[in-house]
């Protein structure tokens, strides 16, 4: 069996952070092949092809500001599940194994979008979920656009306040398995932040948002349509709560953008995407019962497809590498005493990393 470096005692051992991205070469059945590495999906570290080997650094993390894993939740069954998604598993010609599959959700502001979503990943048991919201991706405003917005007389629930362009183009490479560097939004002061946020392909893909359904093209992409349905007394409570405790708006400034830019936009462009999707939940987060027929629905569908949970590489054994054509450039070590005494001075915290 190869010899495994188990990195868990260096996590905290990593005082410095390069902000650049790394260049490393990831071995693969068609050749070498160079990838450019943004982001981690979890804490991980590596070692650097082009330094000696003592020397450790970290894949660069650019947005996430806390130190804790990138996951979405802890299911009560222990299991996590992350949403960065994953960079895609290739079979030995090079391409995918299995192509996302799509969910996508649409409903009125504060009808319990990300609600639904999270229900239905809890639900669903894979550990490998893509989550990519609408929100990420309003356009850059205008000096005189930002003059309005001060004054909550920017209409942001109108099609034209969206790049959909770039969020076309950010779903079909989330469907081919690539990677995407999706723009942070904020709220606050109604710009994009410098960083962005790197996500990948995943075994499926949630997308949410007030007009997920508006562009033809992106409802083409979709495997299955949820239309979220929450009464407008309810949105309108849990918007207020949200502007005004998390973003920063003032009472009477929330209520006074509902009534002249949100509740038209939801009966204009939001309300006629119900007649779009496949199902209708009534009651957002809380019909738990529509929750798990969506689930039922999504695994039956999975399952027709042969999808196996990326089991060609978890079902591996310590023998399949006899079996599997390997590239040229991949080296296994063998399991032997000086290799055991190697890893115990890798994996010891007090090992010097420079």
């Amino acid at each position: 069996m190869p010899a495994v470096s188990d990195d868990s005692d260096l996590k905290d051992n990593t005082t410095t952070q390069d902000k650049n991205a790394n260049k490393v070469v990831v071995p693969s059945p068609i050749g070498e092949r160079r990838v450019k590495i943004h982001d981690p999906i979890s804490d991980q570290k590596m070692l650097n092809p082009n330094q000696g080997p003592g020397h450790v650094c970290r894949r660069g993390r650019q947005l996430s500001s806390s130190k804790s894993e990138d996951h979405l939740m802890t299911t009560d069954l222990g299991m996590k599940v992350y949403t960065k998604g994953r960079p895609p598993w290739y079979d030995i010609h090079g391409q995918t194994l299995n192509k996302p599959y799509l969910i996508g959700i649409c409903g009125g502001s504060a009808s319990g979008k990300t609600t639904v979503a999270k229900s239905i990943i809890e639900r669903l048991g894979m550990p490998w979920v893509t989550v990519l919201s609408m929100d990420s991706f309003y356009k850059v405003l205008t000096p005189a656009q930002h003059e309005l917005a001060s004054k909550n007389e920017y209409n942001f629930d109108t099609p034209d306040a969206f790049d959909f362009n770039l969020l076309h183009e950010t779903l079909l490479r989330l469907s081919e398995g690539k990677s995407v560097d999706v723009p942070v939004y904020d709220f606050t002061t109604h710009k994009r932040d410098i960083n962005t946020n790197v996500m990948y392909g995943a075994d499926v893909l949630i997308f949410e948002g007030i007009l997920a359904f508006h562009m033809n093209e992106i409802v083409d992409l979709m495997d299955i349509k949820v239309f979220v349905d929450t009464d407008a007394d309810t949105r309108l409570a849990r918007r207020l709560s949200r502007d005004t405790g998390e973003r920063g708006r003032d009472f009477s400034g929330v209520l006074d953008q509902y009534i002249r830019h949100v509740k038209p936009a939801f009966e204009q462009y939001i309300a006629p995407g119900a007649k779009v999707a496949d199902v209708i939940i009534p009651r957002g987060g809380e019909n738990l019962v529509a929750i798990d027929l969506i689930v039922r629905q999504v695994k039956t569908q999975l399952a027709a497809r042969g999808y196996e949970a990326s089991k060609p590489i978890q079902d591996w054994d310590n023998n399949a590498f006899e079996h599997l054509p390997m590239p040229q450039s991949l080296h296994i070590v063998k399991d032997t005493p000086q290799v055991k005494g190697l890893q115990t001075f890798i994996r010891n915290k007090d090992t010097p990393r420079q």
